[in-house]
Protein backbone atom coordinates (compact mmCIF):
# COMPACT_ATOMS: atom_id res chain seq x y z
CA UNK A 1 0.00 0.00 0.00
CA UNK A 2 2.80 2.41 0.87
CA UNK A 3 4.55 1.72 -2.43
CA UNK A 4 1.29 2.31 -4.31
CA UNK A 5 0.69 5.59 -2.47
CA UNK A 6 4.28 6.71 -3.20
CA UNK A 7 3.87 5.80 -6.88
CA UNK A 8 0.61 7.77 -7.04
CA UNK A 9 2.28 10.84 -5.52
CA UNK A 10 5.25 10.49 -7.88
CA UNK A 11 3.08 10.06 -11.00
CA UNK A 12 0.84 13.02 -10.15
CA UNK A 13 3.84 15.26 -9.33
CA UNK A 14 2.75 15.63 -5.69
CA UNK A 15 5.66 13.88 -3.96
CA UNK A 16 8.00 15.75 -1.64
CA UNK A 17 9.91 18.32 -3.70
CA UNK A 18 13.65 18.92 -3.65
CA UNK A 19 15.48 21.10 -1.14
CA UNK A 20 14.97 24.40 -3.01
CA UNK A 21 11.22 23.95 -3.48
CA UNK A 22 10.94 22.75 0.11
CA UNK A 23 12.67 25.94 1.31
CA UNK A 24 10.28 28.06 -0.78
CA UNK A 25 7.28 26.17 0.61
CA UNK A 26 8.53 26.69 4.16
CA UNK A 27 9.07 30.41 3.59
CA UNK A 28 5.66 30.76 1.97
CA UNK A 29 3.85 28.92 4.74
CA UNK A 30 5.48 30.88 7.57
CA UNK A 31 2.68 32.89 9.20
CA UNK A 32 4.20 34.20 12.41
CA UNK A 33 6.60 37.07 12.92
CA UNK A 34 8.47 37.87 16.08
CA UNK A 35 8.93 41.56 16.84
CA UNK A 36 10.31 42.78 20.12
CA UNK A 37 9.90 39.39 21.76
CA UNK A 38 6.21 39.16 20.80
CA UNK A 39 4.87 36.76 18.19
CA UNK A 40 2.31 38.04 15.67
CA UNK A 41 0.25 36.01 13.20
CA UNK A 42 0.31 37.55 9.73
CA UNK A 43 -0.66 36.69 6.18
CA UNK A 44 2.55 35.96 4.35
CA UNK A 45 2.73 38.10 1.18
CA UNK A 46 4.70 35.34 -0.57
CA UNK A 47 1.48 33.33 -0.83
CA UNK A 48 0.29 35.84 -3.44
CA UNK A 49 3.37 35.38 -5.64
CA UNK A 50 4.06 31.69 -5.15
CA UNK A 51 0.74 29.84 -5.10
CA UNK A 52 2.06 26.84 -7.01
CA UNK A 53 5.44 25.47 -6.06
CA UNK A 54 5.22 21.71 -5.52
CA UNK A 55 3.86 20.62 -8.93
CA UNK A 56 6.12 22.83 -11.12
CA UNK A 57 9.16 21.88 -9.02
CA UNK A 58 8.32 18.19 -9.39
CA UNK A 59 7.79 18.60 -13.15
CA UNK A 60 11.27 20.10 -13.45
CA UNK A 61 12.72 17.32 -11.28
CA UNK A 62 11.05 14.63 -13.41
CA UNK A 63 12.43 16.17 -16.59
CA UNK A 64 15.92 16.54 -15.05
CA UNK A 65 15.88 12.86 -13.95
CA UNK A 66 15.61 11.92 -17.61
CA UNK A 67 18.75 13.71 -18.80
CA UNK A 68 22.39 12.64 -18.84
CA UNK A 69 22.82 14.89 -15.77
CA UNK A 70 20.20 12.92 -13.81
CA UNK A 71 22.80 10.98 -11.77
CA UNK A 72 23.73 14.24 -10.06
CA UNK A 73 20.29 14.26 -8.39
CA UNK A 74 20.04 12.71 -4.93
CA UNK A 75 16.86 10.81 -5.83
CA UNK A 76 18.51 9.16 -8.84
CA UNK A 77 21.59 8.28 -6.81
CA UNK A 78 19.29 6.74 -4.18
CA UNK A 79 17.59 4.67 -6.89
CA UNK A 80 20.95 3.39 -8.12
CA UNK A 81 22.05 2.63 -4.55
CA UNK A 82 18.84 0.63 -3.94
CA UNK A 83 19.74 -1.55 -6.95
CA UNK A 84 17.27 -3.99 -8.45
CA UNK A 85 14.17 -2.67 -10.21
CA UNK A 86 14.63 0.90 -8.90
CA UNK A 87 18.12 1.11 -10.41
CA UNK A 88 16.89 -0.40 -13.68
CA UNK A 89 14.06 2.14 -13.91
CA UNK A 90 16.43 5.03 -13.17
CA UNK A 91 18.85 3.84 -15.86
CA UNK A 92 15.96 3.40 -18.32
CA UNK A 93 14.70 6.94 -17.61
CA UNK A 94 18.14 8.38 -18.27
CA UNK A 95 18.68 6.34 -21.44
CA UNK A 96 15.24 7.08 -22.88
CA UNK A 97 15.41 10.76 -21.91
CA UNK A 98 18.88 11.18 -23.40
CA UNK A 99 17.76 9.55 -26.63
CA UNK A 100 14.69 11.81 -26.71
CA UNK A 101 16.92 14.88 -26.28
CA UNK A 102 19.22 13.79 -29.11
CA UNK A 103 16.36 12.97 -31.51
CA UNK A 104 14.59 16.24 -30.66
CA UNK A 105 17.74 18.26 -31.33
CA UNK A 106 18.13 16.53 -34.69
CA UNK A 107 14.48 17.23 -35.59
CA UNK A 108 14.88 20.86 -34.52
CA UNK A 109 17.95 21.24 -36.77
CA UNK A 110 15.78 19.89 -39.60
CA UNK A 111 12.96 22.32 -38.81
CA UNK A 112 10.46 19.59 -37.93
CA UNK A 113 10.10 20.63 -34.29
CA UNK A 114 10.26 24.11 -32.83
CA UNK A 115 11.45 25.52 -29.55
CA UNK A 116 11.08 29.03 -28.16
CA UNK A 117 12.04 30.64 -31.44
CA UNK A 118 14.01 33.84 -31.93
CA UNK A 119 14.16 36.49 -29.20
CA UNK A 120 13.64 39.28 -31.74
CA UNK A 121 9.88 40.01 -31.98
CA UNK A 122 10.17 40.88 -35.68
CA UNK A 123 11.85 37.59 -36.54
CA UNK A 124 9.29 35.67 -34.47
CA UNK A 125 6.39 37.46 -36.16
CA UNK A 126 7.83 36.71 -39.61
CA UNK A 127 8.07 33.03 -38.69
CA UNK A 128 4.52 32.99 -37.34
CA UNK A 129 3.21 34.44 -40.60
CA UNK A 130 4.56 31.33 -42.34
CA UNK A 131 2.48 29.13 -40.01
CA UNK A 132 5.31 28.38 -37.58
CA UNK A 133 4.31 27.92 -33.93
CA UNK A 134 6.36 28.04 -30.78
CA UNK A 135 6.97 24.68 -29.03
CA UNK A 136 5.30 22.61 -31.73
CA UNK A 137 5.89 19.61 -33.99
CA UNK A 138 5.44 20.00 -37.73
CA UNK A 139 3.05 17.51 -39.31
CA UNK A 140 2.82 18.25 -43.02
CA UNK A 141 1.75 21.90 -43.30
CA UNK A 142 0.40 22.08 -39.73
CA UNK A 143 2.07 22.59 -36.38
CA UNK A 144 0.86 20.72 -33.27
CA UNK A 145 1.94 22.20 -29.94
CA UNK A 146 3.49 19.95 -27.31
CA UNK A 147 3.76 22.53 -24.53
CA UNK A 148 1.54 20.73 -22.01
CA UNK A 149 3.13 17.33 -22.44
CA UNK A 150 5.22 17.64 -19.27
CA UNK A 151 7.70 16.42 -18.16
CA UNK A 152 8.59 15.26 -21.68
CA UNK A 153 7.38 18.58 -23.15
CA UNK A 154 9.92 20.45 -21.04
CA UNK A 155 12.69 18.23 -22.37
CA UNK A 156 11.49 18.61 -25.96
CA UNK A 157 11.29 22.38 -25.58
CA UNK A 158 14.73 22.73 -24.03
CA UNK A 159 16.41 20.50 -26.64
CA UNK A 160 14.61 22.20 -29.54
CA UNK A 161 15.38 25.68 -28.20
CA UNK A 162 19.07 24.84 -27.74
CA UNK A 163 19.24 23.42 -31.28
CA UNK A 164 17.49 26.52 -32.68
CA UNK A 165 19.91 28.79 -30.85
CA UNK A 166 22.82 26.87 -32.38
CA UNK A 167 21.24 26.91 -35.85
CA UNK A 168 20.60 30.68 -35.67
CA UNK A 169 24.17 31.21 -34.42
CA UNK A 170 22.97 32.66 -31.11
CA UNK A 171 25.69 30.29 -29.96
CA UNK A 172 28.75 30.61 -32.16
CA UNK A 173 29.96 27.21 -33.49
CA UNK A 174 33.54 27.85 -32.36
CA UNK A 175 32.27 28.46 -28.80
CA UNK A 176 30.50 25.11 -28.52
CA UNK A 177 33.62 23.63 -26.95
CA UNK A 178 33.49 26.11 -24.06
CA UNK A 179 31.52 24.66 -21.13
CA UNK A 180 30.46 28.13 -19.93
CA UNK A 181 28.80 28.89 -23.26
CA UNK A 182 27.05 25.52 -23.40
CA UNK A 183 25.85 25.64 -19.78
CA UNK A 184 24.62 29.22 -20.21
CA UNK A 185 22.73 28.23 -23.35
CA UNK A 186 21.24 25.22 -21.59
CA UNK A 187 20.03 27.36 -18.69
CA UNK A 188 18.52 29.81 -21.20
CA UNK A 189 16.82 27.02 -23.16
CA UNK A 190 15.35 25.44 -20.04
CA UNK A 191 14.11 28.79 -18.71
CA UNK A 192 12.44 29.60 -22.03
CA UNK A 193 10.77 26.18 -21.99
CA UNK A 194 9.51 26.66 -18.46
Amino acid sequence: RIAAADAALYNTFQSEPGWLAHALLSARNRTSVEIGGKSFTVVNPLILFTPFIRTPANLINRAWERTPLGPFMASVRADFAASGARADLAAARIALGSTTLAVTADLAFSGLISGAGPDDPGEREALQRTGWQQFAIRTGDNWVQYGRLDPIGLMLGAAATLAEMTRRFDIEPEELDEWQEISGAMVGAVSKSI
